[in-house]
């Protein structure tokens, strides 16, 4: 019953020191209702009316972070590790694409073929960051920054994203990281039926997924549609009251 009142208020990780045993994929849900709690706080930056004062900051404090929580947070205290102090570089890092966004950087008409290379180095570093295992992951915001940045104005790369069906998913991107694994655990035990052992490794996974991805991508979608596009009207944040008082007067 404990594990389930320290899920209930966001506080598996920091409490146990270990994702929530009511569902373990809600351990990332923790750090952002932190982040949540903190933003009015960071959002202070914006304020700063030195454009490189601020960009210049935004930077330094992803840099800082990241070695902070890299090489101190998470040597110091395992308890630590899935929590803000570890993460908080990342959403950093998203503060400053918003400032490259409002500063126009990215708003250009004529898309670029060089920049979908780009798109393709940045995602190659990605990974390669990641298979460091610690030593250059203070690098990782900045990677997945610039691939943010190319996915804006790269030509290819940005068609490709603002492609509906490709925008849609992307929409509901965390109901299926939420519900994903839950979907997986029911049906796979069907489909692992169908393994078979002559098969390689990779092409028993990719039987997998062909087999799993439809069932994912279905019920996913029911969920998000019933679930969580409700919640994204505009509508549905506006009392009956604001309603009256916006309507002009018939007088």
């Amino acid at each position: 019953m404990s594990n389930f009142f320290a899920s209930l208020l966001y506080s598996h990780n920091l409490y146990y020191g270990e994702p929530s045993r009511i569902a373990i994929i809600f351990w990332s849900l923790e750090i952002e209702i932190q982040f949540y709690l903190l933003v009015p706080l960071l959002a202070v930056i914006f304020a700063l009316k030195n454009n490189l004062l601020r960009r210049s900051l935004l930077v330094g404090l992803i840099v800082v972070w990241g070695v902070f929580g890299v090489y101190w947070v998470r040597v110091y205290s395992p308890r630590l590790e899935r929590n803000l102090l570890s993460y908080l570089q990342y959403f950093l890092a998203g503060f400053l694409l918003v400032e490259i966004y409002l500063a126009k950087l990215i708003h250009h008409p004529r898309k670029s073929y060089a920049w979908d290379v780009v798109v393709v180095l940045a995602s190659i570093a990605i990974f390669m960051i990641l298979d460091t295992y610690g030593r250059f992951r203070w690098l990782l915001p900045f990677a997945i920054l610039l691939l943010y940045v190319s996915l804006f104005i790269g030509r290819t790369a940005n068609r490709f994203i603002t492609l509906k069906p490709v925008f849609t998913i992307g929409g509901m991107c965390y109901t299926l990281y939420l519900y994903h694994l839950l979907v997986i655990e029911q049906f796979g035990r069907l489909t692992f039926r169908l393994s078979l052992s002559q098969l390689s490794l990779p092409l028993d996974f990719l039987v997998q997924c062909l087999l799993l991805l439809p069932i994912i991508g279905g019920i996913c979608s029911l969920v998000f549609y019933f679930c969580e596009k409700p919640f994204m009207k505009k509508q549905f944040f506006v009392s009956d009251r604001a309603k009256v008082v916006s309507r002009p007067s018939l007088a």
